[in-house]
């Protein structure tokens, strides 16, 4: 079967991380196949993937996002948006012109699909919804539904926004709906209700799976981030719903006891983060931080850094599940996450354990931490039973799933292909 991956974003972190388990996993349980990973090469580059994942598929570049993506435009502030709503308003008039110029993925990803038996898109957002013969099956993965809702600050632009409630339910039409937790179903059932009963659920292993640092090189990685034991890590975003706030009030409380300890954030945008905590917020400063900022880094400086950290944290509001959590839990490191249902579900569905805390409450969520910190030893023990059970999961199992999704799709849409089986749906080991 030949299939085409179709991802114009890369997204920072997670969305990339799980490719880069994914795709390998799946390569290497149906060697026969022709994956082709049609992508954004600037995000490619900025996250190594092409020597990780060259072995096993062929990338190549999306023409209509190149120019939107050229290095310039990310240094001139609204460039890039400006572009795009351009380009997308101004079809027409652009239709003649090659995709360098029209920026029209819609009808790039309209003209190579007839060259595949199926399209994989991890990350259908902000892509308009192209009109595909009837025979060509699409699977999607639908992160998270965060456009819905507004936390203690709007998500995207509101442009972004527009964009999204229109092109989503297209996609969800056109697609095979995939999402990792069945809290995420719940959503989707409740903003698309029409779509749940095709929407399949399949949980995600540890994003930094592959990766193992023997410990001496992995102190020696932090260390030249300018990093210093103790730490407290939360990988993350400055996104609302993301809830640093909180935790930099919970961290202000630890200071007190711990005033050895740092709070670590790593992720997009974090390199604004840096200071001393206030009850009420954070004083920034470059100076005598405690509260340092790290901005993105790669996929082995953020691996280090979860397994030498003393706690990973994620205090979020709203998430597909516990990316932080997955890759600590992975490492053997104790875990302190919001107390949501998509984060619980771990525990109840891969049989993890973790200390849960009231996202809304700097009290609760520093006495959580607190609770690992002065425990040690107990919390280290649950962190290995955690990293234990989590193994019995891994990116083969993910892949399995995919895999049977992906033959299901493409027989009912061809039924000449003879290369697909069937089989009962696996269960999570519990």
């Amino acid at each position: 079967m030949k299939v085409a991956i179709i991802d114009h974003m890369v997204n920072y972190g997670g969305g990339s991380r799980v490719l880069r388990n994914l795709l390998p996993a799946i390569k290497k349980m149906r060697p026969e196949w022709k994956l082709t990973f049609y992508a954004n090469m600037a995000a490619i580059k900025r996250d190594g993937l092409q020597e990780e994942l060259s072995p096993y598929l062929t990338i190549k570049g999306l023409r209509s996002i190149t120019l939107a993506n050229l290095p310039f435009l990310s240094k001139i502030k609204g460039a890039k948006m400006a572009l795009t709503y351009f380009q997308r308003n101004c079809q027409k008039l652009l239709s003649p012109f090659p995709y360098f110029f029209s920026g029209s993925l819609h009808k790039e990803i309209h003209d190579l699909s007839s060259h595949y038996d199926l399209l994989f898109c991890p990350w259908p957002y902000l892509i308009q919804c192209p009109q595909l013969a009837p025979s060509i099956p699409v699977v999607s993965i639908f992160h998270d539904f965060n456009f819905r809702y507004y936390f203690n600050g709007p998500t995207f632009h509101p442009l972004h926004q527009q964009f999204l409630n229109h092109e989503i339910p297209r996609w969800l039409r056109l697609s095979t709906p995939v999402v990792s937790t069945y809290f995420m179903k719940r959503e989707l059932e409740k903003f698309y209700p029409e779509f749940g009963s095709k929407t399949e659920v399949i949980h995600l292993s540890a994003l930094g799976a592959e990766t193992t640092i023997d410990p001496v090189e992995a102190k020696k990685i932090v260390n030249s981030l300018g990093i210093a034991t103790p730490y407290l890590l939360y990988p993350t975003n400055t996104s609302c719903h993301k809830n640093i706030g909180n935790l930099l009030s919970a961290f202000y409380l630890l200071e007190k006891k711990y005033p050895s300890l740092k709070l670590i954030l790593a992720g997009f945008g974090t390199e604004a983060v840096n200071g001393k905590p206030e009850p009420f917020g954070l004083q920034l400063s470059s100076d005598n931080r405690t509260v340092i900022g790290l901005g993105y880094v790669t996929n082995r400086q953020i691996d280090a850094l979860i397994q030498c950290a003393e706690v990973v944290i994620s205090t979020s509001l709203y998430e597909a599940g516990c990316g932080p959590g997955l890759d600590a839990w992975n490492k053997g490191v104790p875990v302190a996450m919001s107390n949501i249902p998509p984060f619980t579900e771990h525990i109840e569905v891969q049989g993890v354990r973790a200390q849960l805390f009231d996202p809304q409450s700097p009290s609760d969520i520093a006495h959580k931490i607190e609770a690992i910190l002065s425990h040690p030893e107990q919390a280290k023990k649950e962190a290995l039973y955690s990293q234990q059970k989590l193994g019995e999961y891994n990116w083969n199992c993910v892949a399995q799933k995919y895999i049977r999704i992906f033959e299901k799709a493409a027989h009912d849409k061809n039924p000449r292909l003879s290369t697909l089986s069937t089989g009962k749906r696996e269960k999570i080991p519990q």
